[in-house]
């Protein structure tokens, strides 16, 4: 039924992936590691079944530690890690988040290439690949799986996030963690589909041949399957017992409408997703919609940018479809946490949100106890599933991604609302039977007494792919309905990556790397419907831009030049007024404590806590600033670059007034003294306490600290920090 496995990518026999593999980023000039990509889609009886491989290559002298995050959708299930490193093929295991963590660390500290697959939000993974020698290319393939979303006319659809639009608010990710983009890359891919019943074709780009396609990564991946059936698929749990999963379009419900929709009319949204704007994508949308609304249902209209407000019809209009007729244009920014707040006060049962999903302002947690049920359409090629989508799981509720036509989308949005909500009930142990609705799509996973003629699963065969991503999809279903240890220990067992645990492989028959690997983010292409930023943009998407960039603390309390008279700004020359580019602003570290008239703002931890999500400082740290001769350098040091040189003490690159402020620290006598018992250099032990204090927010820089300090006795550790204020 399917293809054979892909073999290993021909990266010297195709130009183009060799001309991506001798790409430099244009902000360091440094190669990008990441060399090829290929994806591969199975489809059978409603399930899509996903596998990419990435081909990272270091075209550099030095040993490298790769790191990817990137979107994936919400409700898709992880499953499968594997590698191929020089000839080597290695399978990753599931372990806890901090376990699994611990293990790959540990394997950097050795010298080990190891790699690392976590759920940093719900929707948002990480891939990190550790001491890719020099002149070395590695292969890794991740295994993931989601049940197609309903459609019209018996048309199911998939949608492959690949890159997303700028982001609005503050990420509760440290940036070495989050998502990145930039405009100067190109990622292509080749995709190769392969449906067992009916017929697929890509949506907006380039007709199929054989079952495969060259693709840029700069919009996400639409496939629509027609003519397609529900059938039962099998695969085999853990425990031996067998798993039936079946999917089928989920029956229309008839229960009267009562809800508020809230539509983003932010700034974001004036951007076009293809012959029209995002925002006139959704009015035409709610116009169809409202056509099929009863006399029964109660629907209120809202929109919201930095503030949220009801909608009422203009003069001569009336009801919902005269309110629709009234919506605003696009403006300002996506505050959709206040948004939120404000429409929960009205006390409709159902929340519907139309947004492009591009903003970190709400704490999903919180609104998930609310008691609301919130379903979401998601409009935009460069939108973001994670934080809207992650709401609508918690809460019962239905995520359905719009393409350029938004009609569909709306219209099965209010269909789903018509459904009562599904069961969401804790049960101390795994059902035999679990339903759920997701999409548009009833999932109905079944499990049986052990059955013959399952052999175990080869990560690399083709063929095991699709029973291996019945179990796990069959488990997710249950982890939220599970006690936190009976979950864990289930996801660990079925092999998956979700909050509760990652996937970690570590290659220990390969050649140990010496020091420490230079850290590489890859990029992701920007979105093609992004606006140029040289472009002129509305004085009211200010606040938003600057948030993005510095932070709220730093939005708030910068004096801002005021737009000209137009009431239009150019945003880079804007930003170079303000703060130079690229680091922190002079003259105040990143860590810097605020005026005691603004109070702090407490960052939202991830729905899968990290060990690097941001925190609130303490009333005691923002009252005292530290005064020592590093508290301007924090940010300053680029530990990426080449941290073996830093750790040898080679200082080029480093600003003098750091090289300077190092000098004094390990002058003191408490930093000479730790730096005797270490055996290192004083002014590397200096370092090594600067790398200490941003390592909360840095993984680079803790991994520094790690490598120096990790056998520190603490006595000695504690009065080196004391003496250098840190």
């Amino acid at each position: 039924m399917y293809p054979p496995p892909l073999p290993t990518p021909p990266n010297e026999t195709d130009p183009l992936a060799a001309w991506q593999a001798g790409a430099a980023d244009r902000r360091s000039g440094r190669p990008i590691p990441l060399s090829a990509t290929r994806i591969r889609v199975l489809l059978d009886g409603g399930l899509a079944v996903v596998r990419t491989e990435r081909v990272f290559r270091n075209a550099e002298s030095q040993s490298i530690e790769a790191t990817l995050t990137f979107p994936v959708p919400v409700h898709a299930t992880l499953f499968g890690l594997a590698a191929r490193i020089d000839g080597r093929l290695l399978r990753g295991v599931a372990q806890r988040r901090e376990a699994a963590r611990t293990q790959y660390e540990a394997a950097v500290d050795r010298g080990r290439s190891a790699v690392l697959h976590e759920e940093v939000l719900r929707g948002v993974h990480m891939l990190s690949l550790a001491h890719v020698p020099p002149g070395a290319e590695v292969t890794v393939a991740s295994d993931w799986a989601v049940p197609l979303a309903a459609g019209e006319a018996g048309v199911a659809r998939l949608r492959i996030p690949v890159t997303v639009g700028d982001i609005y608010g503050c990420s509760p990710l440290a940036a070495s963690d989050d998502l990145l983009t930039d405009p100067g890359v190109l990622h292509t891919a080749e995709i190769e589909l392969a449906c067992a019943t009916g017929t697929a074709r890509l949506e907006g780009g380039p007709a199929l041949d054989a079952g495969r396609a060259r693709l840029r990564l700069d919009r996400p991946i639409d496939i629509a399957v027609a003519g397609w059936a529900p059938a039962p698929l099998r695969g085999r749990a853990a425990d031996g017992r067998q798993v039936t999963l079946r999917i089928a379009p989920a029956p229309a419900g008839d229960v009267a409408l009562n809800a508020v929709v809230l539509v983003d009319r932010s700034g974001s949204m004036g951007s076009y997703g293809g012959p029209r704007t995002k925002h006139a994508t959704v009015v035409a949308g709610l116009r169809a919609a409202a056509t099929g609304l009863r006399p029964e249902d109660r629907v209120a209209l809202w929109e919201f940018d930095d503030t949220a407000n009801a909608v009422a019809p203009r003069r001569g209009g009336a009801g919902f479809l005269g309110a629709v007729e009234a919506l605003g244009p696009p403006r300002g920014g996506t505050d959709i946490g206040a948004a939120i707040a404000a429409v929960l006060r009205l006390g409709q049962r159902d929340i519907l949100l139309v947004t492009d999903g591009q903003s970190h302002a709400l704490d999903v947690q919180a609104l998930a106890r609310s008691g609301r049920r919130f379903g979401v359409v998601l409009i935009g090629a460069e939108s973001l599933e994670a934080r809207v989508g992650h709401l609508a799981a918690l809460t019962g509720g239905e995520l359905l991604v719009a393409g350029d036509d938004a009609e569909e989308a709306v219209r099965l949005a209010f269909a789903a609302l018509r459904r009562p909500p599904p069961e969401l009930a804790p049960v101390a142990v795994r059902p035999a039977e679990l339903r759920a609705v997701l999409a548009g799509m009833r999932m109905t996973a079944r499990l049986e007494p052990p059955a013959d003629g399952l052999a175990q699963a080869d990560p690399w065969d083709a063929g095991s792919l699709l029973p291996r991503a019945v179990a796990a999809v069959a488990a997710a279903l249950a982890l939220p309905r599970l006690p936190e240890t009976v979950a864990a220990a289930l996801a660990e067992a079925e092999g998956l990556c979700c909050h509760l645990t990652s996937l970690v492989l570590v290659d220990e028959a390969g050649a140990v790397q010496p020091g420490l690997p230079a850290q590489r983010k890859v990029p992701l292409m920007a979105p093609a419907a992004a606006p140029a930023m040289h472009a002129p943009a509305p004085a009211s998407m200010l606040g938003s831009m600057l948030r993005q960039r510095f932070g709220g603390h730093a939005a708030r309390r910068m004096a801002m030049p005021g737009p000209p008279a137009a009431g239009r700004i150019d945003i880079p020359t804007f930003l170079r007024q303000v703060a130079p580019e690229p680091g922190p602003m002079e003259g105040m570290p990143p860590s810097a404590p605020l005026p005691q008239d603004v109070p702090p703002i407490a960052a939202e931890a991830p729905s899968a806590p990290g060990p690097r999500a941001a925190t609130p400082a303490s009333p005691r740290a923002l009252r005292r600033a530290p005064t020592g001769p590093l508290a301007f350098s924090r940010g300053r040091v680029d530990w990426t670059r080449d941290p073996e040189a830093l750790r040898q003490g080679r200082l080029d690159g480093v600003p003098q007034a750091v090289v300077a402020a190092l000098d004094k620290v390990a002058a003191l006598p408490e930093v000479a003294t730790l730096a005797a018992a270490l055996g290192e250099a004083p002014l590397v032990v200096a370092l090594a306490l600067l790398a200490g204090s941003e390592a909360s927010g840095n993984r680079h820089a803790e991994h520094f600290a790690r490598q120096l300090l990790a056998g520190a006795d603490a006595t000695l550790l504690a009065a080196a920090r004391q003496s250098a204020d840190l």
